[in-house]
């Protein structure tokens, strides 16, 4: 108890050393605050029109231009679509040139130069913007979307981007049921398939059985993972590359996987077909990855990048991005604060800002707080569990609510973010958006073990062993596993862990904390088999202008998990996994619905109101802090970068870093 009240003294001393009397960032202040990088203009057309400004000639880089001298290249505006899109600069035209130099724990990907998916459309607060589709129009009734695609877009390696890499990526990948067993229910509004069309080279039609105006939201988020429902990465895929690799094109596809090493030709496909760090992987982002190894990324100007700044020069300003990947958190931190990082946000933590801040003159760099909306640790009871008796008490919505009464989230706040971050319950979505409530925000999130006790004894948890904890109804002890796992996203999960530990133990309930690695804690997750799921998800009290429509991706914060047996069920429409509780079932019902309205409409609010409220009520997933701020460090001399801004995690596009430059 006394270490306890020093920990908490000592951060309220280290708040007020760090913050002086300015803390509202941290705690919640207006998006006006903040910025998204460069002003985006869908064409060329649109930006001369708004700005009155004629953009007369398109500059390129100077290594561009040597190899263009050299016959290896096409001129720049051979090499740009007919109509490219527009960036003006947060700050000033940028100069090219430079290598950004990155530090990462991850060997997967890294967050700035990765070869990022760019979005068909791009997704901005109150309005969809134009992106690799310069334009869209819907029929009347909203069960037809046509998309106009630009014309003279090209891959990074020249060969032309049409309709056929949006519908071999539909037909030959995600409707291939060797690499995707399943099609989420996003791509079946009103219960059928959603049919694609080739209009001609760079005009696609999507047909839908229901009115479905979420299309475009989906569109506008569908990159790689998190919100993107279609299978594995994006929408599209490079037809021209990866046909030799799938057996539909090549029937000697096996024959040249186990000449590669692999069993099947669909191993051999997915190993292939990686647009994250798969080396000269056929890209529409700014950078190529050119090598990879487990040290060592290497990222290049991708020569046919389809954008512009506002003078007309082909984006982006930096020529290169190094990435060098380190084993460990500490050797991370240890690289950056000596400055061999030019940019660093990734795995850097709240806690250590006062050793970023100590070092900055030493580093040459300066330290941003990028505010991260939401929730950060939450906790998911697995009401499916295969153990019966867990998962009678699981079930039991006495049993969650005593689970979340038992937390001092104001001390947990204190001890692990400062005392800036703001306790809270984990909410369906952040505040700002039409259907937010102020009640979520205290639902079940007092401190009070008392009422949790009597919670617990109601529901007939009342019976306690020798050590005086809880006996389940079988008799033996009720003790929960918890498995934090390697998420360097989130660096306090094991300690917050530990703190949960102490109070739930509090109320009787005993707890095993077992760190594992985020690939055991991902097939356990596959399996069934965790007590509970551990993530930072829901919203927070940072207003988030609803930019896109909840039902757009409503099944990955008020689903259950995909993996579970009742998102088996919906994701299968019953044929497989478990029939799930009738107000799961009314949140599909409702969200079904909800995906034939747009956003913004009183049928919209009404029905997104009724869902988040459902899923509140039943409270299947508990929550201790939301809004916290990550330290960003910047190279005094790259600029273009906000000052202040929302951190969205792995969409560092949101910060146009294609516009970023060294200044000279």
């Amino acid at each position: 108890m006394v270490r306890k009240l020093m920990v908490l003294v000592l951060s309220g001393v280290i708040t007020i050393w760090l913050w002086g009397s300015t803390p509202a960032l941290a705690k919640g202040s207006s998006s006006t605050l903040y910025q998204e990088g460069a002003t985006i203009y869908g064409t060329l057309q649109e930006y001369e029109k708004t700005t009155g400004r004629k953009i007369e000639k398109f500059g390129e880089a100077p290594t561009l231009r040597v190899k263009v001298a050299a016959g290896e290249l096409p001129p720049v505006k051979e090499r740009l679509p007919e109509r490219p899109l527009v960036m003006k600069p947060i700050e000033e035209i940028g100069q090219y040139g430079g290598t950004i130099k990155i530090v990462s724990v991850s060997s997967t990907w890294s967050r700035m130069v990765s070869s990022r998916m760019e979005t068909l459309l791009i997704s901005r607060p109150g309005r969809t913007l134009p992106g690799i589709a310069e334009s869209w129009e819907w029929s009347d009734e909203k069960k037809v979307l046509t998309l106009h695609l630009r014309k003279g877009l090209k891959w990074s390696d020249g060969y032309p981007f049409t309709v056929d890499d949006i519908l071999f990526k539909w037909e030959d990948i995600t409707l291939n049921p060797t690499l995707n067993p399943t099609v989420l229910v996003e791509w079946k509004p009103g219960g059928e398939l959603m049919q694609m069309e080739k209009v001609d080279d760079y005009t696609l039609r999507f047909r839908f059985a229901v009115p479905y105006p979420q299309m475009t939201d989906l569109l506008a988020n569908c990159a790689y993972g998190g919100d993107c429902p279609f299978h594995v990465v994006g929408i599209y895929a490079p037809k021209h590359y990866l046909k030799k690799f799938h057996i539909k094109y090549n029937p000697k596809a096996d024959e040249l996987a186990k000449e590669a090493g692999f069993n099947t030709w669909w191993e051999y496909f997915n190993h292939q077909h990686n647009p994250y760090y798969g080396v000269n992987y056929p890209t529409l982002s700014a950078w190529i990855c050119t090598k990879a190894t487990d040290t060592l990324r290497v990222y290049e100007r991708n020569p046919y990048y389809w954008v512009i700044d506002s003078a007309g020069n082909q984006l982006p300003y930096i020529d290169k991005g190094i990435v060098q990947i380190v084993g460990n958190i500490d050797l991370y931190n240890m690289k950056i604060i000596s400055g061999a990082a030019d940019f660093a946000n990734q795995y850097t933590s709240m806690k250590n800002y006062p050793l970023y801040k100590r070092n900055e003159a030493k580093g040459d760099y300066r330290v941003l707080r990028w505010v991260i909306p939401g929730g950060r640790v939450t906790f998911t009871f697995n009401q499916t569990s295969e153990d019966p008796v867990k998962r009678q008490i699981f079930q039991d919505i006495r049993f969650r609510q005593a689970m979340s009464l038992a937390i001092d989230r104001e001390a947990l706040n204190k001890s692990l973010y400062f005392g800036l971050a703001t306790p809270c319950q984990c909410m369906p979505i952040h505040k700002g958006a039409l259907c937010w409530q102020e009640w979520w925000k205290d639902y079940y999130a007092e401190y009070d073990p008392k009422k949790a006790n009597q919670l617990l004894d109601e529901m007939g948890l009342d019976k306690r062993d020798e050590e005086g904890y809880r006996l389940r109804p079988d008799g033996k002890r009720l003790t929960i596993i918890l498995n934090p796992f390697e998420l360097q996203d989130v660096p306090e999960m094991t300690a917050v862990c530990e703190m949960v530990k102490e109070y739930w133990e509090n109320v009787g309930v005993k707890v095993l904390i077992k760190p594992i690695s985020s690939n055991l804690y991902g097939n356990l997750e596959k399996a069934n088999k965790l007590d509970v799921a551990i993530w930072k998800k829901g919203g927070g009290l940072v207003d988030e202008p609803e930019e896109k429509s909840f039902f757009a991706t409503a099944a990955y914060e008020v689903y259950p998990s995909q993996y579970s047996p009742w998102g088996k069920w919906i994701a299968t429409n019953g044929k497989e996994g478990e029939k799930p509780p009738e107000w799961v079932l009314k949140i599909k019902e409702l969200c079904d619905k909800g995906r034939q309205t747009t956003l913004g409409t009183e049928e919209y609010k009404q029905l997104s109101t009724e869902v988040c409220n459902l899923w509140m009520k039943h409270l299947p997933r508990i929550g201790t802090v939301c809004d916290i701020f990550r330290p960003t460090l910047v190279k005094k001399n790259l600029r273009n970068v906000p000052e202040k801004s929302k951190d969205y995690g792995n969409d560092m596009m949101r910060n146009t870093p294609q516009t970023f430059f060294f200044k000279k």
